[in-house]
């Protein structure tokens, strides 16, 4: 019957151990699901404030992307309006304007605005299917102008000589010119 005992006793100092590693792992188990819910809930408040800030980013990028839009519209009307006025203002002085004036010529525009209808003045060809064009005219005196061009390739510049007749007819001469 002793050994019987022995017996028993091994079994249940086995049971009660068993029942100790189980409640300690269940313990365990807890504890491990506890921290799995904090570590979750930390995520989602991270996530949650990385949403956020990342919102406010791409509404800070959306507005910079607008105002650059609106500087680069008003940067381009600039200057078309410098170009619109460079081709427009003449860069010689009163005597020379008076000069032209005596030729017949009431508008120095007018001899900006004859050459730029004369493209066949412009030595080069267009290049890549493009066709040649002055972009502006600059009058330096009663006889001469200088004159920018190009095809939307290449450009290039030339200094003209003009003459202006009895019927107030205007005569142009190239006297030299080079591509850029």
């Amino acid at each position: 019957m002793k050994k019987l005992d022995v017996t028993k006793m091994i079994w249940i100092a086995f049971t009660i151990l068993l029942f100790v590693l189980y409640l300690s792992s269940n313990v365990a188990l807890k504890e491990a699901r506890n921290l799995n819910i904090t570590l979750n809930e930390a995520l989602l408040t991270l996530k949650t404030s990385s949403t956020a800030q990342t919102d406010q980013l791409n509404e800070s990028v959306i507005k910079l992307q607008d105002e650059l839009d609106a500087l680069t519209t008003e940067h381009s009307t600039l200057s078309q309006s410098y170009e619109a006025l460079l081709i427009k203002l003449p860069i010689i002085d009163e005597f020379e304007l008076s000069l032209i004036e005596k030729m017949g010529i009431t508008d120095p525009n007018q001899l900006s605005e004859d050459l730029m209808n004369k493209p066949e003045l412009i030595p080069y060809e267009g290049v890549l299917g493009g066709t040649m064009a002055f972009t502006q005219v600059y009058l330096i005196s009663d006889q001469w102008a200088f004159a920018k061009f190009e095809d939307g390739h290449i450009m290039g510049s030339g200094l003209y000589q003009y003459k202006v007749g009895s019927d107030h007819s205007i005569t142009w001469e190239l006297v030299k010119a080079n591509l850029y």
